[in-house]
């Protein structure tokens, strides 16, 4: 069955970020180290919870610079916290040409402070995704089944007319599992990744 529906993660695919670039700007501003101030805010529980939307940005951003003895504004914080992403033209050049010839989806693990600021940062290639699926909206990360069952019923099509485009092998093989076909994206392979699937552009 021939694709109509091409699903892109945005982090590492759409856009390149640096989680250390927000623990670099905080960390003069905290009472622990490096490594624990990343643990915090990205890796560990609370940050789990704040990207399925259990806690608010400003639930997130108190506990935070509470745990972490964070002394900044809750402004500054989250303008350092935010402040990870850039381009990956590689990919973003080929979105006018992707979306002329399929459905265009985002399906992104991530929270209300970044994705408010990569929406903005990214506004002009973003128009070209019919649906944009993020996990603090929704309730759900991949690789859980609850996230690409939400993202199937928006795609309202067959799985198998899915190709779904993750930097992470387990995300892919968690949409893999429903059926969607998949590729693992490297920086500098998009097109032959695409030619193996009759895509050429």
């Amino acid at each position: 069955m021939d694709l109509t529906t091409l699903i892109l993660d945005f982090g590492n695919v759409v856009g390149f970020f640096s989680h250390g670039r927000a623990v670099e700007a905080l960390a003069p501003h905290a009472r622990v180290s490096p490594e624990q101030l990343h643990q915090v805010l990205h890796t560990g529980p609370l940050a789990e919870a704040y990207e399925v939307g259990e806690v608010s940005s400003e639930e997130f951003l108190r506990a935070a610079q509470h745990e972490c003895g964070i002394a900044c504004s809750l402004e500054a914080m989250a303008e350092k916290y935010a402040n990870i992403f850039w381009f990956n033209k590689e990919v973003i050049t080929q979105l006018p040409e992707a979306a002329r010839r399929f459905r265009l989806f985002l399906l992104s693990n991530t929270n209300e402070l970044h994705a408010r600021r990569f929406l903005q940062q990214f506004a002009e290639p973003l128009r070209h995704f019919d649906h944009l699926i993020l996990s603090h909206e929704v309730g759900a990360r991949k690789p859980h089944a609850a996230i690409y069952e939400h993202a199937l019923r928006r795609s309202n099509c067959p799985p198998e007319q899915i190709l779904f485009i993750d930097d992470l092998p387990a995300n892919v093989q968690g949409a893999q599992q429903l059926g969607w076909r998949g590729i693992v994206y490297k920086p500098g392979t998009l097109l032959q990744q695409l030619r193996e699937f009759g895509i050429g552009f």
